[in-house]
């Protein structure tokens, strides 16, 4: 690694070139050993202004202290919550170190949230109050109440991304949000595979921040260019950006070059060229066996494709190729979520068409990637929580709330990270305006098998926080009739309510706008028997027994 470093900054001064890292070394090189130069740049910025200042490395935060204090005036603005960049130097603590080192400096607490319901502020107030040494602080609003964060757990990812789905669909319905008014933030791209998969198949535009999609990750195709060469020996293109991965056989672009044109001279593929040594003399003997190894790999996988399931023969690939060895030890955890992943897509297409066939895959995975999104602007984002810092969405779903996940595995072994993975939960929440959704899944395909899962530290908190433990009733409690109407319990020597008559229950029909007592406004949207799904302006979607329901049709 010295070495690399060495020969970079070699070639950098051989051009005249500085990087980002350069030129802040460089200013504060200077600035450090010639007092004149420093000077003349006191004189000419008496007054400095940082904006973003929890985002300051040590570097930057040295340049600027040597700058301003001569004279003393500089401004700096910033939220120490929103400190979510460790990993490029930044220092939520630079904030007690500015008090120290400017000693006399006025605090201004600008606690006034413009964006957010009230309803949101409670729990992002709740979640960042939880972290040690950060300057005190509670948002508030004059926005209204708002409607009650959602929390759901699903059984799996995809019931998760169904679910996610079926709430975007259902607010769209009611007329009063359009696709960019939605965002599913996640921790780790590698969980946008299940999301992207089902916004296909609702016919839902979407558009991916911080990362690539799915399908266009460099792991994902790389292994797609085997299973296109296994399903198309011809395929020369899946050839080139096989042979090389997901390590190195030394076939270089020379190597190559030759081979296209022998294959043009022999008229046949390149995977034919490679079929039989002969063809080969040109080649040393190194370079030679290593091509035919990679035939016979090829040829074996073929065979396996032709007697066995997509899903077997996916599962048995990964393992020949020994992807998540390589991605291991070279410390690519996302890389080796997504192959993960990768295998849960391949699985849940064999389970929707037993008999599908590799070629069948393919072509599913093909159709997906030439989907036209020219929507105008109009489409869901999916994004990781660090893409979207700034911005701002009506409704935010804030997905795969595990633990492991959300935090990571990597910051439970830093009360540090765990204060950074506390402030990220802060700045994913508080990109809601209007609604949020916190999911989980009880079970996710990760490490090469499905594992059972533990809620979020997070998600618990919310959780606890949404739907406050009561404590148990005492025996005289109970026994009092207007303590059981608190509760809403009937007592048992009150007569039953029978609710609506058939003939009003026949009223209802779907389509029709109702009102709720509790949930207000909403449409009807399916109704069997006595129960209707109603999809209601401040709650969502809720399934209710029409015959006892507070629910009248609105005229």
């Amino acid at each position: 690694m010295v070495n690399i470093i060495e020969e970079y900054n070699r070639r950098m001064a051989e051009n005249n070139a500085l990087d980002f890292d350069d030129l802040l070394y460089y200013v504060h090189k200077i600035f450090s050993t010639n007092p004149q130069i420093l000077q003349k740049y006191r004189d000419r910025y008496q007054f400095v202004l940082i904006d973003e200042f929890q985002d300051v490395n040590k570097v930057q935060y040295q340049i600027f202290k040597m700058l301003a204090q001569e004279h003393g005036n500089i401004f700096v603005v910033g939220d120490d919550d929103q400190s979510i960049y460790s990993w490029r130097g930044a220092d939520p603590l630079n904030f007690k170190k500015f008090e120290q080192d400017f000693a006399g400096c006025k605090i201004f607490k600008l606690e006034q949230n413009y964006r957010s319901t009230k309803a949101i502020l409670t729990v992002a107030n709740n979640i960042i109050a939880n972290n040690p040494n950060r300057y005190e602080k509670v948002l508030f609003t004059e926005n209204s109440q708002g409607v009650k964060p959602q929390i759901y757990s699903a059984s799996d990812e995809r019931v998760e991304a169904y679910y996610v789905c079926e709430q975007i669909k259902n607010l769209r319905y009611l007329g009063n949000h359009r696709f960019r008014d939605f965002a599913i933030l996640m921790r780790i791209n590698a969980l946008s595979r299940a999301f992207e998969q089902e916004l296909l198949r609702s016919r839902i535009p979407y558009k991916v921040f911080g990362g690539f999609k799915f399908f266009e990750r460099k792991e994902i195709k790389d292994i797609l260019a085997y299973m296109r060469l296994i399903n198309n020996p011809a395929d020369s293109e899946a050839f080139y950006r096989a042979i090389n991965v997901p390590v190195k056989r030394g076939i270089g672009d020379t190597t190559l070059s030759k081979l296209a044109g022998l294959s043009a001279d022999y008229g046949i593929s390149i995977i034919d060229v490679i079929s039989d040594e002969r063809n080969l003399e040109i080649f040393t003997k190194t370079i030679r066996t290593k091509l035919l190894d990679f035939y016979k790999l090829i040829t074996e996988m073929m065979e396996l494709a032709k007697n066995t399931t997509v899903e077997k023969f996916v599962h048995i690939l990964l393992d020949v190729l020994e992807v998540r060895r390589v991605y291991a030890s070279m410390d690519e955890e996302d890389r080796a979520l997504n192959i993960d992943q990768f295998e849960q897509s391949v699985i849940d297409f064999q389970n929707s068409d037993p008999g599908a066939t590799l070629s069948d895959y393919l072509q599913s995975v093909s159709l997906s990637a030439d989907i036209d999104e020219a929507n105008n602007g109009d489409y869901v984002t999916i994004a990781t929580i660090h893409a979207v810092k700034g911005l701002e969405y009506k409704t935010v779903f804030l997905v795969g709330l595990e633990d492991g996940i959300f935090p990571t595995s990597r910051a439970t072994y830093s009360p540090l990270g765990m204060q950074e993975e506390r402030r990220l939960m802060y700045v994913a929440v508080t990109r809601a305006e209007e609604r949020l959704y916190l999911t989980r899944a009880s079970s996710r395909f990760m490490y090469g098998q499905r594992k059972m899962t533990l809620a979020s530290r997070y998600y618990t908190e919310v959780n606890q926080m949404l739907t406050p433990v009561r404590p148990p009733s005492t025996e005289r409690q109970l026994a009092d009739d207007s303590y059981l109407d608190k509760l809403n319990l009937q007592p048992t020597q009150k007569p039953a309510n029978t609710g609506k008559t058939s003939s009003q229950i026949k009223q209802f029909k779907v389509g029709q706008m109702v009102e709720h007592a509790t949930f207000g406004k909403g449409m009807i949207l399916r109704l069997a028997g006595d129960v209707a799904d109603v999809i209601f302006e401040t709650v969502g979607k809720k399934s209710l027994n029409i015959r006892f329901a507070p629910l009248k049709i609105l005229q």
